[in-house]
């Protein structure tokens, strides 16, 4: 794949997340219609705008004269991995009903699959670091914004 051909899929994925952000956005303006411009009509003008500013950017990607190279992507394998856990974090997180459990595995995970030389002591502390950082989301939204992340 080289560099112009990923330019013009992303832009095509972030015109059709501007779509769907803006049928979203306009269904709730329609069910508010009296309430003006502020909270209920600027998501709409989002959205808008989003798909304006792909449009232009991929108008003057038909004008660049630079060079298409080969899109190389080091570590592709890690990345796709990423984007995959990703998804299954969120369909635990909705499965089991327990974020913090789930993101600590998610943590931990992610620290193993990045670590470059994995020994029982690094991933003793890979353990301890995802287990500490989870306890710290629990104690900052848990306790002291009493958000419910369960």
């Amino acid at each position: 794949m080289t560099t112009k051909m990923a330019d013009k899929i992303v832009l095509a994925v972030f015109v059709l997340v501007g779509l769907g952000y803006l049928f979203q956005s306009y269904t709730i303006a329609q069910g508010n219609p009296g309430a003006g411009f502020g909270p209920i009509q600027f998501p709409v003008f989002l959205g808008v705008a989003l798909i304006v500013l792909c449009a232009v950017e991929f108008i003057s990607s038909l004008n660049r004269s630079d060079g298409d190279v080969l899109l190389n992507i080091p570590n592709g394998g890690k990345l796709a991995l990423t984007i995959l856990l990703t998804a299954v974090l969120f369909g635990l997180w909705w499965y089991l009903r327990s974020f913090y459990v789930v993101a600590c595995l998610f943590f931990f995970a992610l620290v193993m699959i990045y670590q470059t030389d994995r020994t029982l002591r690094s991933t003793a502390i890979a353990a301890i670091t995802a287990f500490i950082f989870t306890a710290a989301l629990y104690v900052i939204f848990g306790l002291a914004f009493s958000v419910r992340l369960s």
